[in-house]
């Protein structure tokens, strides 16, 4: 059922991407090598395309591979890299200062875990993190180990 699911998510989005583009079924068949019927199958949801199938659309669309393939809240588009290491290099020093402040000693490795995960769950997080000091805190006591 999850599966069915899936496949349904993952059709319309490609159908959705397809449309945004202006592109008939034979158009996108013709460019990814694949037969109308096919792609009908991908868009009803009758059939999961292969990941590397997936890959191909997320790059020629400039989607994001998760929101493609139906992940729950991953962001259609990416955020440029420099919009993600700016946030990073922001956030990085609040949530090592919420640790010190629990107690919790973060590895440079578990800090970048807790801060990469805040990014991409919140991505609005830098302009309310003083209303979601909650959110920084979970992050931070599941990713830190306590002396």
């Amino acid at each position: 059922m999850i599966e069915s699911r899936r496949a349904d998510v993952i059709g319309r989005r490609i159908k959705e991407l397809r449309e945004e583009r202006k592109l008939t079924q034979p158009q996108m068949g013709e460019l990814f090598s694949f037969s109308v019927s096919r792609l009908s199958q991908y868009e009803w949801g009758d059939f999961t395309p292969p990941f590397d199938l997936l890959m191909h659309f997320a790059e020629f669309f400039k989607v994001n591979h998760a929101w493609i393939m139906g992940v729950p809240n991953a962001p259609k588009y990416l955020p440029p890299a420099q919009e993600v290491i700016e946030k990073f290099e922001t956030l990085s020093p609040i949530v090592e200062a919420r640790a010190f402040a629990f107690g919790i000693c973060l590895t440079q490795e578990t800090r970048r875990k807790a801060v990469g995960f805040l990014i991409d769950n919140f991505p609005d997080i830098l302009q309310t993190y003083e209303d979601n000091l909650d959110v920084i805190d979970s992050a931070v006591i599941v990713s830190g180990d306590r002396p």
